[in-house]
This record gives structure tokens, C-alpha cells and sequence, in this order.
């Protein structure tokens, strides 16, 4: 199961665009922003914690668009191969 999880976080980050700060991580089976906010809150410094609420929309759209890419490829997808009997 972690390398179905992998080639697809694979595939949702084109080769071309795997820098981004928001950058999703599957690490020991779990799915997580690679960032430096990727700590339990209170081993943040003050500067961290502080900077958070401004940081934190830019990662729940990243894993909003992961979920939205998972739903294209595979609710989407199903439901045009049910739709049309000649699908394979």
C-alpha cells in the first residue's frame, strides 16, 4: 500500500515542480507537509508558532488539490467508465 501511496504523491508532483514549500510528504505511512512546520506545536520557537495561521492556508490547499487530484483519478474516472458501456 505505501508504494500505491508513493507513486501517486509521485505523480501529483510533476518532476518540474517538487520545490514547493507546501510540498506533500508520505513519511512511515503517513501523508504531511515536507516544511519546516512539520513539528508538534510545542516544539516550535515563538517565531514559528507566530508566523503559523498565516502559513497554515497555503498547506490545506496543497492537500485540498491532493484530495482533488485523488478524486479525478479515481471517483471521476470510475464513474465515466460506468457511465459508457464500452469502456474497459
Amino acid at each position: 500500500m505505501r508504494q500505491a501511496a508513493s507513486r501517486l504523491v509521485d505523480e501529483f508532483y510533476p518532476a518540474e515542480n517538487r520545490d514547493t514549500p507546501a510540498k506533500l510528504v508520505l513519511e512511515h505511512d503517513r501523508l504531511h507537509n515536507g516544511g519546516d512546520d512539520y513539528m508538534l506545536v510545542k516544539e516550535m520557537s515563538t517565531e514559528q508558532k507566530a508566523g503559523l495561521p498565516e502559513r497554515l492556508p497555503t498547506y490545506q490547499a496543497e492537500i485540498a488539490r491532493f484530495a482533488a487530484f485523488l478524486k479525478l483519478k479515481f471517483l471521476d474516472g470510475e464513474l465515466a467508465k460506468a457511465q459508457d458501456p464500452m469502456a474497459p
